[in-house]
């Protein structure tokens, strides 16, 4: 782990969402929010024009009706800002999207479901190296790696993107 705090921005059209991350993350001094933003567009220029590294972007997969989907944002951040981990923060958690966040280069997917500690842990993971995706999911996604890929589907290489 650093010893110096985690630079991270915030993606998410709904600006409660953003608040109780903040406050939650703002009370750990290992982590520093040096932006907050709920249109892709803030959130790219913000990383352009960013004057010290950004380590993190928490980003929600589904913006709003006019903002990029989910899939073309990550990929043009990975593309663009490659030295930023992307964890994306979702209400889309199933295995076909995890599976193609994952294959966007991600570092990260976590539910909005689940807890502040699981959001925590999954940006501790990310700052030391390591993919995060939840157990349960991790499971869900090992057992479609397994089968047989059907006529029409995506091919995949998630197990080795979880490796």
């Amino acid at each position: 782990m650093r010893n110096t705090p985690q630079r991270i921005m915030l993606l998410d059209d709904h600006p409660i969402v953003i608040e109780g991350i903040e406050k939650r993350l703002a009370q750990l001094s290992r982590f520093e929010i040096v932006g907050t933003y709920t249109t892709a567009r803030e959130l790219i220029q913000a990383l352009g024009t960013a004057t010290e590294s950004v380590h993190l972007a928490i980003v929600d997969f589904s913006l709003g009706p006019n903002d990029v989907d989910g899939i073309n944002l990550l990929r043009a951040l990975k593309l663009r800002y490659p030295q930023t981990a992307v964890l994306v923060l979702s209400s889309h958690f199933n295995p076909a999207t995890v599976a193609l966040a994952l294959q966007a280069g991600v570092n990260g997917f976590l539910s909005k479901t689940q807890g502040p500690d699981d959001l925590i842990d999954a940006i501790d993971q990310i700052a030391r190296g390591r993919t995060y995706v939840p157990t349960a999911m991790r499971d869900q996604l090992d057992e479609l790696s397994a089968a047989p890929p059907l006529a029409g589907t995506v091919p995949g290489r998630v197990a080795e993107t979880l490796s």
